[in-house]
């Protein structure tokens, strides 16, 4: 113990480490919840919804031409979220007019519960997009739908 009489003075040498204690009682383990259902997609659906309120939808959509300079389509969801879900879109290629080399990477430009509006923007100083101009592009949509 410190006191004053003792402070400044050498401290002694470190005794022998003592043995282990024994352990301690284990607590009491508490009820499992009911197993939760797996989420299953239906043949054909493009959309999978589990128990604990997540949704997960997925679609390969065809970009339409706007303007020269982007192509654009807003999609719906097949089943609604409860709020804006988190989306994210990359080209599926095989079937881009103008080739892929000339594009940007394409992006959300709004996003609600009921759908996405994707676009493609082409790289500035490439060809201009002309009417009938496409590009197919794959949406993957999570959230809640309860």
């Amino acid at each position: 113990m410190a006191t004053w009489e003792n402070v400044g003075k050498i401290q002694g040498e470190k005794g022998e480490k003592g043995d282990k204690g024994d352990r301690g009682e284990q607590g009491i383990q508490g009820a499992k919840g009911d197993k939760g259902d797996s989420g299953v997609a239906i043949e054909g659906s493009r959309y999978i919804k589990f128990e604990d309120g997540t949704m997960i939808t997925w679609q390969t959509i065809p970009l339409a031409y706007i303007s020269k300079s982007f192509l654009e389509r807003t999609l719906d969801f097949p089943q609604p979220f409860v709020a804006e879900p988190f989306c994210v879109v990359s080209l599926a290629f095989g079937n881009t007019t103008p080739p892929a080399s000339a594009l940007c990477a394409p992006r959300v430009h709004t996003a609600t519960n009921t759908n996405v509006r994707v676009q493609l923007y082409r790289v500035a100083g490439q060809t201009d997009f002309e009417e009938g101009d496409s590009c197919d592009v794959k949406v993957v949509s999570y959230g809640k739908w309860k």
